[in-house]
């Protein structure tokens, strides 16, 4: 367990008494430990820091419609050994290849276009 771990556990626990068995009240222990009511509102809520919570879902814009056709690729691939699964790649390609997946390809992008010919020298293209 490492330093800060430790730190906040102690913390978590320093609260916990204060408030729950000591008696003072939530303002009084937030002004002490430099933390925020809703803080200290969740130390008391839980015995040890329940971490980071994802509040809403990942938005996966680019692949988010896709999710479909690459998920069993993937299943199919948990069965494959190692050596014969799909690298990113080819999952790239096969949507390329059977989906008509178009997105970033550069003669569809102009953005993409752009980022591809800028390292090219001019004069290769001449």
């Amino acid at each position: 367990m490492g330093y800060r771990r430790h730190v906040q556990l102690e913390l978590y626990a320093r609260v916990r008494r204060a408030v729950l068995v000591e008696g003072r009240s939530q303002r009084v222990v937030h002004a002490g430990v430099w933390a925020g009511a809703r803080t200290v509102r969740k130390m008391l809520e839980y015995s040890v820091s329940p971490g980071y919570q994802r509040q809403k879902p990942v938005r996966r814009p680019k692949l988010g419609l896709w999710q479909g056709v690459i998920d069993p690729i993937l299943e199919d691939d948990k069965q494959r050994p190692k050596k014969q699964r799909h690298t990113a790649m080819q999952i790239f390609s096969r949507l390329r290849a059977e989906h008509s997946y178009a997105h970033l390809q550069p003669e569809n992008n102009d953005r993409a276009a752009a980022a591809v010919m800028s390292f090219y020298p001019v004069s290769s293209l001449i």
